[in-house]
């Protein structure tokens, strides 16, 4: 332990005396860790984090998919049809909710706009474990053919276009021309199921249609003694059985996977993306390996002088890579900063764009990824002057 703070302090003070070359690879390891770890937030937030529901991993995605309709494999929807049919006979969920996301005008005493909302089943709600900030969630008396109109606003809606007077729980406002009785208010930040900022019932305003109107979103939750590949294997049997009563069944059929809301970007994509910056940093590694070669020229003398004092050889490679691994932390948390400026001005350009389940933030998964990335780096490009 004596030998390791006193390499500490002797790299401290050797990195000290070169301040340009400290200056210049510290600048370049935090852009070079700074665009990783930036890269790796965006991922993580879109391809790992949980979602922000309870018990978000017993929730999945239904939907079909064909190896020759369409985009030829792709999951897509189903129709309304679809929908009830799976409702009523798969035995693998508690619960089964449909919606889909669709522009409204919503107009009363204030002036007309236009909002992104969705239409979301009885069962939505619930099965996603969300309660309202305010009045309550629809009902199957709301959610059925004929029913009175009723609507659910947003958090950020109910506070900027009603000022967030609770006395709003009962008012009628005009939807898409049609009063309809306000009867809660979500919580805060929640836009299911990605930018509806209000919801109106299912079936009412969906009924009907043709199987081959594939656009309903589904999302059911397991129950507690089902797998995810028992939930797919029962939805292939009901797709094979209906195939073989309707025409536009044929050449389709249904699985069950984990719930994601939005179509996922292909692996392929983060890969790349994860590539592309890594092999940035690798050019920073080589152009800083090459720097501490240059500068080991010059310490030759240095270096010469602790060996016939009796210093080993060994204790000479682990004082240059603890001077690496100084430098690169450093770096590494310099990178840490840019990354959180980059990340806020995303935020702030991409508000509108972002479904708001994707959380974007240095969180503790990206601090270790950055520790993690700050350490190899510093071993990559110590190890070859060493």
């Amino acid at each position: 332990m004596d030998a390791l703070v006193s390499d500490i302090r002797f790299a401290f003070r050797s990195l000290a005396k070169s301040r340009t070359f400290t200056i210049v690879a510290l600048l370049s390891l935090a852009l070079g860790i700074g665009a990783n770890v930036t890269v790796f937030s965006l991922v993580n937030a879109l391809a790992f984090k949980a979602l922000p529901f309870p018990e978000a991993d017993r929730l999945v995605d239904l939907h079909e998919f064909s190896a020759t309709k369409l985009c030829s494999g792709c999951g897509v929807g189903t129709s309304y049809p679809g929908f009830v049919d799976w409702r009523d006979n798969a035995r693998s969920f508690s619960q089964i909710g449909a919606y889909i996301e669709r522009p409204f005008n919503i107009s009363g005493a204030e002036n007309a706009e236009r909002i992104g909302g969705a239409l979301v089943s009885a069962e939505t709600f619930p099965l996603l474990g969300v309660q309202p900030l305010l009045g309550r969630s629809f009902t199957h008396d709301d959610d059925r053919a004929g029913a009175a109109p009723v609507v659910m606003l947003g958090e950020a809606l109910f506070a900027r276009r009603y000022g967030g007077d609770r006395r709003i729980i009962g008012q009628t406002i005009r939807v898409n021309g049609v009063p309809h009785t306000v009867i809660g208010v979500m919580p805060p930040r929640f836009r299911f199921p990605e930018f509806a900022d209000l919801w109106v019932p299912f079936e009412p305003n969906a009924a009907g249609g043709t199987r081959e109107e594939r656009d309903f979103g589904v999302v059911a939750r397991l129950k507690p003694a089902v797998s995810v590949a028992m939930a797919n294997e029962e939805m292939r049997v009901i797709a094979k059985s209906l195939a073989e009563r309707f025409p536009e069944q044929k050449e389709w059929t249904a699985e069950a996977t984990t719930f994601r809301i939005s179509e996922a970007l292909p692996g392929s994509l983060y890969a790349a993306l994860l590539g592309a910056v890594g092999f940035v940093l690798l050019i920073v590694c080589a152009n800083l390996a090459g720097l501490l070669l240059a500068r080991g020229a010059g310490r030759q003398r240095e270096i010469a002088i602790r060996l016939a004092l009796g210093a080993t050889r060994r204790r000479i490679v682990r004082h240059l890579l603890t001077e690496s691994i100084i430098l690169s932390v450093a770096g590494g948390a310099l990178g840490l900063l840019l990354t959180s400026w980059a990340i806020d001005i995303i935020r702030r350009l991409a508000a509108d764009r972002v479904p708001y389940y994707v959380t974007l933030d240095v969180d503790r998964t990206t601090l270790v990824f950055a520790l993690g990335v700050s350490i190899v780096t510093g071993l990559l490009f110590g190890l070859l002057p060493a």
